[in-house]
């Protein structure tokens, strides 16, 4: 009898999750300042037993506290995180273009990560072009980790898919993870364009 009250407790906790049309999760973040992601969804269009990748994008248009014109990929598992976004701009007759792409090595959950950071930024008007990169490599500590809420609000069942608890082959490789500082830096360098 139990073990039958405990089969229809997952049933029926399965079924809530699968008719969940929005869920609230916690994403990694590393930085001196905590970004808050209010104003941010993300959408899950891949989960296994190592990766979540999403994609993320303002709730409303965008506006001043969220300046994202374009969704962007983020891919977070226990211990890597990486982000991977190009945001277009154009005013006055000047077009730019930032590319983000940030990689973390989560060592703890909570004590430390190295992240590599590199941002690129073209920018063109009357037929002249300039561009520059900037790659640096940075170590967070704990008290520079934290842990911001996001809704997702699509692909909620990938979770609840087979393949959200597999780990992929082995050919395909350690998959890098996506984070929140780096989508919040995306979206200030894209709100000051």
């Amino acid at each position: 009898m139990r073990f039958t009250s405990y089969i229809l407790s997952c049933a029926a906790i399965a079924a809530t999750v699968s008719a969940q049309s929005s869920t609230v999760i916690s994403v990694f973040a590393a930085g001196p300042t905590q970004v808050p992601l209010d104003n941010i969804k993300g959408s899950i269009v891949d989960a296994n037993a190592v990766a979540t990748t999403m994609v993320l994008n303002c709730v409303d248009a965008p506006s001043a506290t969220c300046a994202l014109h374009q969704p962007f990929t983020v891919t977070e598992g226990p211990s890597t995180w990486s982000v991977s976004a190009i945001f277009s701009t154009a005013t006055a007759g000047i077009e730019a273009t930032i590319t983000l792409d940030q990689k973390c090595e989560i060592t703890s959950s909570t004590q430390l990560a190295s992240c590599s950071e590199s941002v690129g930024l073209q920018v063109s008007t009357e037929g002249f072009s300039t561009s520059t990169e900037t790659t640096t490599i940075t170590s967070y500590s704990g008290d520079e980790i934290y842990y911001p809420t996001m809704t997702v609000t699509g692909g909620i069942d990938q979770l609840n898919q087979p393949q959200a608890t597999q780990t992929p082959d082995a050919a395909a490789g350690r998959i890098g993870m996506g984070g929140a500082a780096a989508a919040a830096a995306a979206a200030a360098a894209a709100g000051f364009l």
